[in-house]
């Protein structure tokens, strides 16, 4: 085996016994939970070898992790991890405005690298979309005054295959800052610019014939954008969803409502169309739209308040038929104590429920009935300085920033707006001044259940863990990996999942990029 990568697999008898081996070349190492690494000798081998026959009935899960070599990332380098096309693992990397594409097998071994050139008078890459044949380059860049924008085409070999300049955008007294959003498929992207107080831009790209296909200029009525503004989505079928919150607070003058600007280009108009959900009786303290591209739907998750803007009593769900329209579904349901107990973190069952707070709702996860899975999670950023001293501050004159990333939830709703199961899911993260990086989650999403991983400590050794939680609601913990020992961060949330059991996260340490491939074995 390379010395570039290595295999680990964890497996968890009836007694939670836990045992990672290691192998690097042909070294082999044994950790055990709460241990150290050291030296196996064939007695010690031998003996790991029998227990796991005898327990081989009882193991329920193994995974190999394989790791790439450190790649230098300097400040100004940044990259996207594109998945796997072609059979190899694409890597796309600005360094400085020089572009280049890396490529590793599936022992995560760098096997070739190519410079992609876009073009010479400063481009800024806006995106990067890959599927599973090819993958393009979304940009813009200045000449004689304009902003012009363009799309590159590559193959798996980050061979060029298409060029199209899309449209001229014009002159700009300041830097433009667009907003890119794709669709679930990959197939279109949605490009917004705000520019004024309440002038936006919009156009919709598609991927496959790098066509604009719909573009407008408009300005809602009333809109204050940093108060109003709720999401920006686009359709597998290149439809533009421009969500306002209207009304959601008390007292009030009309009803709690969402206005949406639809821009459709089946119809020949540039004007979107103004849709109204009206949602009286709720205010929401948080809330998540989603494009249900299998059965046409607009849904949103979320949870509501009472009298405090601050504290969440309940969850919501909310489905309009985009075929049908009329008036949407809309339900919502108090939560029980035990919920926001568990959620809490409370132990005092005679503590009044009061809700929950700092609490956001970060996926919407679809049935194929019709009904959603709805993941929130706890988590709150805190700005502080020392009282007595300046230590607290840092040499740039900063804050001390400490953010906190706890309990996951999961609500599962029918179609019919009724609550099918919920599940709470304990966590811990802390970290400083690091923009919360290594924080947070990301969802694996299988035929058969859904595998939320995450860092268990945001800290140089850590143990990489696991939630995999059932149709029915049924959830279990596991261990995934060890980084003790292994030079690694692992950046869950910009995590890419390649097929139904492997996922890549990037690592970064000490300016040093590395690619850790998971595959899990059943």
């Amino acid at each position: 085996m390379s010395e570039d990568c290595f295999c680990s697999s964890l497996i968890f008898p009836i007694f939670l016994f836990l045992s990672q081996d290691i192998c690097y070349g042909t070294h082999y190492y044994t950790l055990t939970a709460g241990q150290g690494s050291g030296f196996c000798s064939k007695t010690t081998m031998k003996r790991i070898l029998l227990f796991s026959l005898l327990f081989l009935p009882l193991f329920i899960r193994a995974q190999v992790i394989t790791v790439s070599k450190p790649i230098s990332i300097r400040n100004n380098v940044t990259y996207d991890l594109l998945g796997e096309l072609g059979g190899k693992t694409l890597l796309f990397e600005d360094r400085a405005s020089r572009f280049f594409v890396q490529a590793f097998d599936d022992k995560m071994q760098s096997v070739w690298e190519k410079e992609v050139v876009l073009d010479d008078r400063r481009p800024t890459v806006l995106g990067v979309i890959a599927n599973e044949e090819d993958f393009s380059v979304l940009y813009h860049f200045r000449d004689q005054g304009d902003y012009h924008l363009k799309i590159h085409r590559y193959d798996a070999a980050a061979n060029l295959v298409d060029s199209t300049t899309l449209d001229n955008l014009g002159p700009f007294l300041s830097f433009p800052q667009f907003e890119v959003i794709r669709s679930e498929d990959k197939s279109k992207i949605l490009i917004f610019r705000l520019s004024g107080f309440n002038d936006l831009t919009a156009l919709v790209i598609d991927v496959p014939t790098q066509e604009i296909i719909w573009e407008s200029g408009f300005a809602p009525e009333d809109m204050v954008y940093s108060r109003d503004f709720q999401q920006l989505l686009v359709s597998d079928e290149g439809v533009m969803y421009f969500i306002l919150d209207k009304d959601n607070r008390r007292p009030r003058d009309q009803a709690h409502r969402y206005e949406i600007y639809i821009g459709d280009p089946k119809t020949d108009s540039s004007i979107p169309v103004v849709l109204t959900l009206s949602v009286p009786g709720l205010l929401s303290y948080d809330a998540l739209f989603s494009i249900d591209n299998l059965n046409d739907y607009l849904v949103a998750g979320g949870m509501y308040y009472d009298d405090n803007p601050n504290r969440a009593v309940g969850h919501f769900f909310l489905q309009y038929d985009l075929a049908a329209g009329g008036e949407p579904l809309v339900t919502y349901e108090p939560f029980e104590d035990e919920f926001v107990m568990n959620l809490l973190g409370q132990t005092n069952s005679k503590k009044k429920n009061k809700g929950v707070v700092e609490t956001s709702i970060q996926e919407i996860v679809h049935r194929q009935d019709g009904g959603i899975l709805m993941i929130g999670e706890r988590n709150r950023t805190f700005e502080r300085q020392s009282a007595s001293s300046r230590a607290a501050f840092r040499y740039s004159g900063q804050y001390i920033i400490d953010y906190y990333f706890d309990e996951l939830f999961i609500i599962s709703i029918h179609p019919d707006g009724n609550t099918h199961w919920k599940a709470v899911l304990p966590k811990k993260q802390y970290s400083q001044d690091d923009e919360a990086a290594f924080s947070s989650y990301f969802l694996i999403k299988t035929p058969f259940n859904l595998r939320l991983i995450y860092n268990d400590e945001i800290k140089q050794e850590n143990t990489v863990s696991e939630y995999v939680v059932s149709g029915n609601g049924h959830f279990e913990r596991n261990a995934v990996l060890s980084t003790e020992h292994q030079d690694l961060r692992l950046l869950i949330r910009s995590a890419v999942q390649i097929s139904a059991n492997e996922i890549i996260i990037p690592s970064e340490r000490r300016n040093r990029l590395k690619l850790v491939r998971i595959t899990y074995k059943e």
